[in-house]
């Protein structure tokens, strides 16, 4: 049940605050967004879904349990590390293709920038996650913003790529 009252306060901010924003509501316009939620539930689900309890604090584990020092599980060999990185970098390939077909304004600054932020939010809602002792810990780690980040500009490369093929057919 809390999954679903998750779900739809995400739908609700997305459809009825976020799509609004946008000038051009044609279909082709409602398909890409319909797309992009989509995807973005998938990735809440796969990383913060479901939310903290914020009734009981027990932060305990919390400076423990936050990796503040890039590619530390690289560099010390953890097992996963690096396949960790790479599934991060993938992650969020979908978004920085997607994103500037949702917004007005498609340059790689904005893509790198919304790109930070929806890591750097979803890094801050794990971190809720274990100063307030839920069920589903997620562990905040430096190394996700960087790796996401970075798959979110990768996405907009094969963006262009795919925009330039478009306008200049072989």
């Amino acid at each position: 049940m809390l999954y679903l009252f998750h779900y739809s306060v995400f739908f609700y901010i997305y459809f009825f605050i976020i799509f609004p924003l946008w000038k051009e509501r044609t279909k082709e316009n409602l398909f890409v967004h319909v797309i992009m939620f989509v995807y973005l539930l998938i990735l809440l689900t796969m990383t913060v879904i479901p939310l903290p309890n914020f009734i009981s604090y027990k932060g305990s584990l919390f400076y423990k349990s936050v990796n503040f020092i890039p590619f530390r599980d690289v560099f010390y060999g953890y097992t996963h590390a690096k396949r960790e990185v790479l599934l991060n970098i993938i992650m969020m390939i979908p978004f920085g293709f997607l994103l500037p077909l949702t917004i007005q304004k498609q340059s790689l600054m904005t893509t790198l920038l919304t790109s930070i932020c929806l890591s750097v939010s979803i890094e801050t809602i794990q971190l809720f996650t274990i100063w307030f002792n839920s069920v589903n810990q997620r562990v905040p780690d430096v190394t996700d913003v960087i790796t996401n980040t970075t798959g979110g500009i990768i996405g907009y490369c094969f963006y262009r790529i795919v925009l330039h093929v478009k306008k200049h057919p072989i």
